[in-house]
Order: C-alpha cells, then structure tokens, then sequence
C-alpha cells in the first residue's frame, strides 16, 4: 500500500491514468477519484470489488465505475476539482495544439491563475467533506500533482518561447548567410570588365546542359587580330571594344541564348534549343554587324580600323561531353581563322 507523501502520489498519478485509459474511462474527477483510490490501495473493499468485476470481464463499465464511486467514494469536493479539471485540461490541450489561439505568453498567464487559485486557498481541504479524513488527503495529494504538472507546463512553454525566439534568429542568420552566398556567386559568375556571365558559369550552364540532355548549339567569337589592336590602341580601347562586343551580342542575342567572357578577346554564345545550321546563320549575321561597327577613339577623335571576328560553331550531339563539344566548336575557330579570318566555321 503507498503511503501518504506528494511522491507516491505522483507515482500513483502516473499509474491511475494509463489504467483509467486501457479500461476506456473517462478522465474526469469523479471517476479519477475512483481509480486514484483503487491504484492506491488505501480502500480493500474496493479493490476486492474491482478485481471481483475484472475477474467477470475484461473491463469496468461506466455503470460498474458509478456504482462503485456511489457506494465507496465521497463526492462533495466534485465541483471544485472539476472547475480545476477543466482549467488544467484547457492549459494540456492548448500547449499541444499547434493552431490555438491562445498565445504563449497567454498560455502561461493562466497556468499562473491556477496556481494563484491554489495559493489563495480558494480550494480549502479542511472544509470538504469531514467524515472522510483520509479521502480529502487523498484530494490534497491530486491537487499537489496537478500543481507540479502546472508548474512544469509553464516551464516547458517557457523554454519552447526561447527555443522559437533562437530558431527566429537562426534562419535570419541561414538567410543572411545565403543572401551573402548568391551575392558572392554573382560576384564570381560575372566578368568584372564586361559584365556578362564568366568561364565559370559558361562551364556550369554547358556541364548542366549535357547533363540534362538538352539540345543547344555553341559559337564560338574570337576577334581578330586584337592582340595587335592593343598594341596599337592600347589596352584601355581594346577594354571598350570587348565592352561594346558583349553588349551589342547580348543585345541582340538575349530572347534565344547567353553570351560569355571566354578568355581574352574570346566570347562563347551558348543557344538552347537551337540547330546547327540556324546556329551558323545567327554567327553570320553577328559577324556582318560586327564589321559594320564604326570605331572613333572619344579622346583623340582618331578612326579605328574597323574590326572582323572569326566565329566556329557546333552542336550538342548524343553521349557528348563538355570536351567534345568544345573541342569541335574550337576546332571550327581554328578553321575559320586558318582560311583568312572574318568567316564562320561550323563543325
């Protein structure tokens, strides 16, 4: 038999409900009381009772459950533990639901007001039911228990506040991190002279199309002869002349394909969903506007030559590789360069 202490109490706690649950009763008070009472083993009668039914059938009816509590248990502290019941369930169903509207911080306000309730002494023992000394005990017992379950809820919802407030300041800081990542990806994407995309996004963008599968054309843009044009010009012209390159390209090639900084004076054109012949036709038609551009250095108002690019061409073709795609477009340039410059390749 457990002894009266608020230990065994809670052990008692934790053993009623699991029973009262297997034997499908409702956890009100009455009917807590009774199998408090009967999992205590403070009342033999009514373990003798309740074992004598079990031994008939599995389990207790409700009528079994109401006449044992008629004819063993004291009701007369009933109406002020329901109100506590009814308080307490309130607090356990909205701390587990996700979608109450009851805040946090409303939450644990009125686990506070039941246990301001305890200590006011609103529910007074020493006037329920005096014929039944041991009983009330018993009462005080549950109320201590739910007591500590009170106060343990608002410490877990207080602990759940700062776990949010943490988990609020780290995704800002994931955010942050990724903001700075795609700011840093951009940055080392883009060629910082002519603003368009890199070596190194044109070897992302082909390495994934092959890789998909998808069907797109290369062109390759060398210009002629512009180590030559540095020497003459100077470098400085030379920058603008790639500036006005890529642009003028891009411009005019932004609805159906991406231009990229190759190396030097050497832009790729990549061009999804496009064959090889209209591939060639597009490289013919940027290699006239190309020669057609009028060159005027702003300081010294001299006339620049007029420039030419060789442009080689290929196209994805089944079990390609990066490799060998490339390797024929640069196999392409080499030709167009080889036959006298300012032409188009294909391969």
């Amino acid at each position: 038999m457990f002894q009266d202490n608020l230990e065994n109490s809670a052990t008692i706690f934790k053993l009623t409900i699991p029973i009262m649950q297997q034997q499908n009763i409702p956890i009100t008070p009455h009917y807590y009381n009774l199998w408090y009472t009967y999992m205590k083993q403070s009342n033999l009668l009514l373990n003798e009772q309740v074992d004598a039914i079990l031994l008939r059938k599995s389990a207790l009816s409700l009528e079994d459950c109401d006449a044992l509590i008629h004819t063993f248990c004291s009701q007369s502290a009933e109406h002020k533990l329901n109100k506590l019941q009814h308080q307490l369930g309130n607090i356990s169903k909205q701390s587990q639901d996700e979608n109450s509207e009851l805040s946090d911080q409303g939450l644990i306000e009125q686990a506070s007001q039941l246990e301001d309730q305890f200590n006011r002494g609103e529910i007074d023992f020493e006037h329920l039911n005096k014929d039944s000394h041991e009983h009330n005990q018993d009462l005080s017992y549950i109320v201590n228990t739910i007591r500590d379950l009170v106060s343990y809820c608002t410490q877990i919802k207080k602990i759940s506040l700062q776990l949010h407030e943490k988990l609020a300041q780290q995704t800002k800081e994931i955010q942050d991190l990724k903001q700075l990542l795609a700011e840093f990806e951009m940055e080392h994407n883009i060629d910082e002279l002519t603003g368009i995309s890199n070596r190194t996004a044109f070897d992302e963008v082909i390495t994934a199309l092959i890789k998909q599968k998808c069907y797109f054309s290369l062109i390759l843009i060398d210009i002629d002869h512009f180590k030559a044009f540095n020497q003459t010009y100077g470098t400085k012209t030379g920058d603008k002349v790639l500036q006005l390159i890529a642009q003028k390209v891009r411009n005019e090639c932004s609805s159906i394909g991406e231009i990229y900084r190759f190396s030097g004076g050497k832009f790729a054109l990549v061009l999804p969903q496009i064959n090889l012949d209209n591939a060639s036709s597009l490289a013919e038609a940027i290699r006239i506007n190309i020669g057609d551009l009028i060159l005027t250095n702003k300081q010294t108002g001299q006339s620049v030559n007029n420039l030419t690019i060789s442009l080689g061409a290929s196209e994805y073709l089944d079990n390609d590789t990066k490799d060998y795609i490339l390797k024929r477009a640069e196999h392409a340039l080499f030709q167009a360069k080889q036959s006298g410059r300012n032409k188009v390749m294909a391969i």
